[in-house]
This record gives structure tokens, sequence and C-alpha cells, in this order.
């Protein structure tokens, strides 16, 4: 396979990043960036999504934003994983595949992938796409890149009552 090439380069985000509520929808957004002048093809991206301190879900099997050029063939495979148990054990993280798409020519040429994800332990998720994961028609990503999903901690709901006047007539 074609070795790393300082002109590809891919950029993992989840905004927003800070503060999102155990089990509630985040964005997960992948920027593809070509510096060659000419369209790229994305030969294959696979991943699996942080699972510490507890596993990212892929909510939808649909992304919510490509665009990605498709010439014909083109695939994206969203695997959901699964959801911890109630008390918080267990559960696995979501996965992807992804391949055939072309990054457009430009200076640089970009394209972006999102879709939806869950985070269900309070903590920092923080998510690396390794060196040479994404392969592409002139080489491979010769950087890391990694993003922080922020979940945060749930308290325990209190009440406070108070009667005035404070005596109960009777």
């Amino acid at each position: 396979f074609p070795s790393h090439d300082t002109r590809v380069a891919i950029l993992n985000s989840f905004p927003p990043n800070n503060n999102v509520i155990p089990g509630t929808d985040s964005t997960y957004h992948l920027t593809f960036r070509s510096s060659t002048g000419a369209p790229i093809t994305i030969t294959s991206l696979n991943h699996t999504l942080v699972n510490t301190p507890g596993p990212v879900t892929i909510s939808s099997t649909t992304p919510t934003k490509n665009t990605c050029g498709d010439p014909g063939g083109a695939t994206i495979i969203l695997n959901s994983g699964n959801e911890p148990n109630s008390g918080g054990g267990g559960g696995t993280s979501g996965s992807y595949s992804i391949s055939g798409f072309t990054i457009p020519a430009g200076s640089p040429g970009e394209c972006f992938i999102e879709f939806p994800v869950r985070g269900f332990v309070s903590g920092n998720h923080t998510d690396t796409i390794n060196i040479g994961d994404l392969k592409t028609s002139v080489g491979t990503n010769p950087g890391s890149t990694s993003s922080t999903l922020q979940i945060r901690d749930f308290a325990a709901a209190t009440i406070n009552k108070s009667f005035t006047p404070n005596t109960i007539p009777g």
C-alpha cells in the first residue's frame, strides 16, 4: 500500500464537546483534507470509537452530513455498538467503515462526514485515529488526530421545601 503522504490529513471532532448530558446525542465530525490539487479517493477508514471511561455508541446508521463525492459504489457502514447496562457496566463502542468517497480538488480539497454519537459514562472520552488508518489513492495519513467528548457528571437531584409561616395550625 502507498506510504504516508503529507498531502493527506484527517481530523476528528465532537462539536459541541463540553458538558454533554449522559445518554444524549452529540456529533462526531470527520474532516478529510488533501493538498494534492486533484481529487483523491478514500480507499478505506475503519475505526472503533473510544471505549474509556465507557462506550461511545453511534445513534444512527445514516450519516447526518456527507459532503464527500460519491463516484458510485462508495460506502459508509455505521455499527452502533451497545449501551452499557443500567448499572453502568458493559457496553461496546460503535465503529465505522468508510470507502470509495472522493476528497475534492482544492487548496486544500476538503470534505466532511458527520453522524450522531452518545456517551453514557461521565468523564473525558478521547478518541484517536492513528497514523496510517486513513488509506487513500495517494497514501495514508502521516499524523494521528484526537478529539475529546466530555460527558458531564450527574448529581443526585435535591428538593428543598419551606413553609411560611413555619408552623402548621391545629
